[in-house]
């Protein structure tokens, strides 16, 4: 066990996360991209939307789902080998990750944490500077504890492992959308958004100066993001780099405080 298994653990994950990416960059460099426009009415030209309708590859949810595992695995086996590692850890040592610090500290009439609580989930740990680190890194600790990088390893990892693949979708921004952002050159694209260059949208109805109805086209300059679906966990960053920023924190936020203590093969 010991810190050289558990960074086996977290390069696997980086493995994760550079598979996406070159996956991510081949996706949008194929054309045609498809487009569906949505008007303000039929006989306007006036566009309200832009729909892409590419679907994403599946394969995607369960790159992100294996990504965070690993992490989770990451902080999982620090405890464990705080703990004593095999023949002396409690068989149920576990990263304690809450939100409510009331059932991070559940103790029971004799002062003793109740199971399941986060204080049992680390009650092998003796040293008391290891003991106090992990009630530092509490996502309850934070000023939004729901966008807390552990509370998200933990959420995504969860529900990969329990209920079902998480839900990867694509959004366009025209370049309406991108004005609308403050985006006005390829240069001020955020993390995570790829330009796929213009492409043509299906027809649409319009309305010219004269009264006729014509069929026209229209050009989009578009940029492309990947994330998870609103009201999820982490989909207020598009999903590269979100699980970029959840690789950085476990490995230079968690495991930077935990090295010195722990054991080397």
């Amino acid at each position: 066990m010991g810190l050289y298994d558990i960074r086996v653990k977290l390069d696997r994950a980086k493995e994760h996360l550079r598979t996406l990416e070159t996956e991510l960059d081949r996706f949008v460099s194929q054309k045609p991209h498809p487009l569906h426009v949505v008007t303000e009415n039929r006989k306007s030209a006036k566009v309200v939307d832009v729909e892409w309708t590419r679907n994403i590859p599946p394969r995607w949810s369960a790159i992100a789902g294996d990504c965070a595992h690993n992490l989770r695995c990451v902080l999982d086996h620090i405890v464990w080998d705080l703990s004593g590692g095999t023949g002396n850890a409690p068989t149920d040592s576990e990263f304690p990750i809450f939100q409510d610090p009331l059932k991070y500290f559940r103790s029971g009439k004799d002062g003793k944490p109740t199971k399941g609580s986060g204080l049992w989930k680390v009650r092998g740990v003796s040293d008391d500077a290891v003991y106090a680190a992990f009630q530092g890194l509490q996502p309850f600790k934070g000023q939004h504890p729901d966008r807390h990088p552990l509370w998200i390893v933990h959420e995504l990892d969860r529900l990969d492992k329990h209920r079902s693949l998480h839900v990867v979708w694509g959004r366009a921004h025209d370049y309406t959308s991108l004005i609308a952002n403050g985006i006005t050159d390829e240069s001020e694209l955020p993390p995570g958004w790829r330009k796929v260059g213009a492409t043509q949208s299906p027809n649409y109805r319009a309305e010219i100066p004269s009264g006729t109805k014509t069929q026209v086209k229209v050009r989009f300059d578009l940029a492309i993001r990947i994330t998870l679906p609103p009201e999820t966990v982490g989909s207020h960053e598009n999903l590269d780099v979100l699980l970029c920023k959840l690789i950085a924190f476990v490995e230079d936020e968690v495991l930077a405080i935990f090295t010195p203590f722990l054991s080397y093969p």
